[in-house]
């Protein structure tokens, strides 16, 4: 296929024959035109105002057209993926656009007008040419500055695979959401050192729990809660270290959502010029949500993302669609990142090694990692006193199969340690001893089945005092997950199916979804050693606070 240009229209040609394909008559002269990398869409630049246009190249039919360019748009180039295009006009800016809707990304200025753009083989940089001082420019992932009072549509920034923190994301006709209800997180390339204002349109289609934004105040990052706490709860989390749920937190309100319903939030922060105190206004469909005033270090994350001073989404057991996302900053500096957010990892993490032994003690920070109970470094190990389930997460995310080893010793109580162990896109719940009663080993759940009804509960007997060694082998292939675990190397479980089958009581849930956990109930167990090693797949871990290099420490 060939585009002919001939004044206000252009003509695809079949470059077999010569025969003409179809005509499109656009406004103003056709400056230039580029195919996508699949040859389905035709992006036409145009000299009028009405200066970008998106044409099916089977059908004809025009898909959109966008007046964003003060100037004619001279130069196109599509995103190797196709889902990005980059333009540079006569008004000397380069603007990037989500391809299927049109959406206008970032703009960037360069010096005088913009003869050509192209993106680089591998998409993560841009690369502009034109008259100026500087004739060449290469936009790469380092921030790009913000021009203020106009807006960014976040989610034609973000991928929904590729940026996904946790659970799994996708980008559907221009919505975001998570794919099933389940705990899941998302991070967008983007901070504000300064006023903004954002704006979101969101619905829960499925569940009963929060939809939480994480909101960049003044170099500090706090989570704006929704329906929450599992008490129809709103509030930020945290205040002076009061979660949502707090009855003393001073933004905590009752908000109840209806599942299907559209819900419109606006948020306004403003931070003082001494960057000491901050202004967080919330509003919910027009009505007020919150509205606090307070000392920036009052603020912290009830659920940090991996990355500090960034806006993300985490929604907890449920599943939301975000139709719009706005950011328009408004004073101070804001930023954003074109490159891949996943190349260099979060900061104070690394990738585990296949095969590598890695230490999951040496990574704990009990204030950190503690979900549930009192648990302690003692007795050359960690230690969970008794209380009904006591959990703490591991900073280590498996994706992909995987041998965990724990060495324990339960000093008192009824029952044995649980392994909380991520398989794919679900979890597996494994008891040991548990059940004062019946002291039964097994999986919770399989298709919703306790042990003695899915075919994995075995009686063990446990002795106070004594060390037993768990070592447990989680196989991921596709969907098909299977598990495979010993207690002091005799066989204890073995179990194989569809990764549906997998889920777990909420009582046993971690913040995040995809982090290993132990825990204990009713016992006071110490855990001597606890490792992971990565069979295939790859794991990000938190390193210990001795091996993180100074300007990689929060």
């Amino acid at each position: 296929m060939a585009i002919v240009n001939v004044g206000n229209a252009v003509e695809l040609v079949n470059t077999a024959d010569g025969q003409l394909v179809r005509r499109v008559v656009v406004d103003g002269n056709t400056l230039v035109a580029s195919f996508s990398p699949d040859d389905r869409w035709v992006a036409l630049g145009t000299s009028s105002a009405d200066g970008l246009h998106l044409v099916d190249a089977e059908t004809g039919q025009l898909q959109w057209s966008r007046r964003d360019h003060q100037g004619g748009v001279q130069t196109v180039d599509w995103s190797p993926d196709g889902r990005r295009l980059v333009t540079g006009s006569m008004d000397g800016t380069l603007k990037l656009w989500d391809a299927a809707s049109g959406r206008p990304i970032l703009t960037l200025r360069h010096d005088g007008h913009v003869a050509g753009v192209a993106f680089t083989p591998d998409g993560s940089r841009i690369v502009s040419s034109g008259d100026g001082a500087t004739a060449i420019r290469i936009w790469h992932g380092s921030p790009v500055k913000l021009p203020l009072d106009k807006p960014v549509d976040l989610l034609a920034l973000r991928d929904g695979q590729d940026d996904s923190v946790t659970g799994q994301w996708r980008i559907e006709n221009g919505r975001l959401q998570n794919v099933e209800a389940a705990t899941a997180q998302i991070t967008f390339p983007l901070t504000c050192h300064g006023d903004y204002d954002l704006d979101l349109v969101f619905r829960r289609a499925e569940g009963l729990e929060s939809f939480n934004v994480h909101l960049p105040v003044g170099g500090r990052t706090v989570r704006l809660g929704i329906d929450g706490w599992r008490n129809h709860l709103a509030g930020l989390d945290a205040i002076d270290g009061r979660g949502g749920g707090d009855p003393n937190n001073p933004t905590r309100s009752n908000v109840t959502l209806t599942n299907g319903r559209d819900y419109h939030l606006r948020v306004r922060v403003k931070v003082d010029d001494d960057r000491k105190r901050a202004t967080i206004i919330a509003t919910l469909d027009d009505g007020p949500l919150l509205n606090w005033t307070g000392n920036l270090d009052a603020l912290s994350d009830g659920q940090p993302l991996p990355t500090d001073n960034v806006f993300g989404f985490d929604v907890w057991e449920s599943q939301y669609v975000v139709s719009q996302a706005a950011l328009t900053p408004r004073s101070g500096e804001a930023s954003a990142r074109l490159g891949d957010r996943k190349s260099s990892g979060p900061p104070g993490w690394r990738v585990a090694k296949l095969g590598e032994q890695v230490d999951l003690l040496a990574n704990v920070d009990l204030q950190r990692d503690a979900v549930k109970g009192e648990w302690s470094k003692e007795d050359n190990g960690l230690r969970i006193r008794p209380v009904l389930e006591g959990r703490l997460a591991f900073r280590a995310n498996p994706r992909g199969s995987y041998r965990v080893k724990a060495e324990f010793l339960r000093k008192q109580g009824e029952q044995g340690p649980v392994l909380i162990l991520p398989a794919g896109k679900r979890r597996i719940l494994l008891v040991i001893s548990a059940m004062p009663q019946e002291k039964i080993s097994g999986l919770y759940q399989i298709d919703g089945k306790i042990p003695q009804e899915n075919g994995t509960a075995v009686k063990t007997l446990l002795d106070d005092g004594k060390l037993y060694v768990v070592d447990a082998t989680v196989t991921v292939s596709g969907t098909k997950i299977a598990i495979e675990a010993t207690l002091d190397g005799k066989p204890l479980i073995k179990w194989s199916g569809e990764e549906g089958s997998l889920e777990i009581p909420a009582i046993w849930a971690l913040p995040r979804s995809d982090l290993v956990g132990v825990g204990a109930s009713d016992s006071d167990i110490v855990f001597k050693r606890w490792t992971l090693q990565m069979l295939d797949g790859e794991a990000w871990v938190r390193q210990p606070a001795d091996a993180v290099k100074p300007e990689e420490k929060k």
